[in-house]
């Protein structure tokens, strides 16, 4: 099993986003989780979670946590209602939360968190 996460570049990246960093990291940190928690196969080796930031020329930070299980049949509950906690956490932090599958033989998938920045000086 392997996770792929670049410390420095997360650091980086955070650090030059204009927006909340601790409400950037509490976020990585319970998609991260989250994935660790639900997606893991037991007795599966050669399993893939992978954690990728970016800033959008809005200056919007993208969160995308990628596991290994395509399917996420209580999305909706889980970011509405707070059934698990950690997706409604972030919701009600104003965070728009998305999922979607992805492979080339759809054999995963991707939790994406937008965090928006609020007012930014050019």
């Amino acid at each position: 099993m392997t996770v792929e996460v670049g410390n420095n570049v997360i650091v980086h990246i955070v650090a030059a986003w204009p927006g909340d960093q601790h409400c950037a990291v509490d976020v990585l940190h319970r998609l991260v989780d989250n994935a660790w928690k639900h997606a893991v196969i037991p007795g599966e080796v050669n399993q893939r979670f992978a954690a990728c930031l970016s800033i959008t020329e809005a200056h919007e930070l993208i969160i995308d946590v990628t596991d290994p299980v395509p399917l996420f049949l209580d999305f909706d509950q889980a970011v509405a209602s707070g059934c698990g906690r950690g997706l409604w956490e972030i919701a009600r932090k104003g965070v728009d939360l998305s999922w979607f599958v992805v492979g080339d033989d759809f054999s995963a998938k991707t939790v994406r968190a937008v965090l928006r920045a609020g007012a930014v000086e050019l």
